[in-house]
C-alpha cells in the first residue's frame, strides 16, 4: 500500500511549504496521477482523508486526482512490417 506512504510524504512536504508561506490553510490539493502508475484512487482518497486530519493546515482541504492517460509508443524497424503495413 504505498498510497499511504505518498500522501504521507506530500503532507509532511505541503506542512513544511505552509510554514515557509506563512499559510494557516490549505484549500485544495491537485495531484496528478498517472494510469498505469498503480495506484488506487479511492484507497488513495481515504488516505488523504485520514491524514488531512492530523495536519492542520490541511483539516479542510480537498483533494483533487486527475489522472494522465497511458500513452503506448511502438517503436519498431519499418522493413520488419508485414506487406501491405506501415507506420503512421
Amino acid at each position: 500500500m504505498h498510497e499511504m506512504g505518498i500522501i504521507l510524504h506530500m503532507a509532511n512536504m505541503l506542512d513544511e511549504t505552509a510554514k515557509e508561506q506563512n499559510l494557516t490553510k490549505i484549500g485544495s490539493v491537485t495531484l496528478e496521477v498517472g494510469e498505469v502508475s498503480g495506484i488506487m484512487t479511492d484507497l488513495f482518497v481515504d488516505c488523504w482523508n485520514y491524514f488531512k486530519v492530523k495536519h492542520p493546515v490541511l483539516a479542510e482541504s480537498e483533494l483533487k486526482l486527475v489522472t494522465i492517460p497511458a500513452v503506448t509508443a511502438l517503436r519498431t524497424d519499418p522493413a520488419a512490417l508485414s506487406p501491405g503495413m506501415s507506420l503512421s
